[in-house]
C-alpha cells in the first residue's frame, strides 16, 4: 500500500511533525510511505525520518533556492469563484 502524508513544513518543530515522523517510520516496515512537505527552509529536518520514508518538498525556501526566484512563490494562493 502507498501512504502519503502532507505537512505544511516537515522541517519545523512541533507535535504533528514528530507524530508523522514516528508513524511514517512504523508504517514503512510494511508499506511504501512518502512525506510531502509544502515548505522547506533548512537543509535537514528537526526530527529524524526513517530512511525508508521518502521526503519530498514542493517549495524550497532556502537561501539561493530556485523556487525563490519564481514570482508566484511570493503570491498568496487564490480560489476561483
Amino acid at each position: 500500500m502507498k501512504i502519503d502524508f502532507l505537512l505544511n513544513n516537515a522541517y519545523g518543530i512541533g507535535g504533528t511533525i514528530r507524530a508523522v515522523a514516528n508513524l511514517s517510520g512504523a508504517l514503512a516496515a510494511r508499506h511504501h510511505v512518502r512525506v510531502v512537505s509544502l515548505y522547506r527552509h533548512r537543509d535537514v529536518t528537526s526530527f529524524a525520518f526513517d530512511p525508508r520514508v521518502s521526503l519530498t518538498t514542493l517549495i524550497d525556501q532556502r537561501e539561493g533556492a530556485p523556487d525563490l526566484a519564481l514570482p508566484a512563490a511570493e503570491q498568496p494562493s487564490s480560489r476561483a469563484r
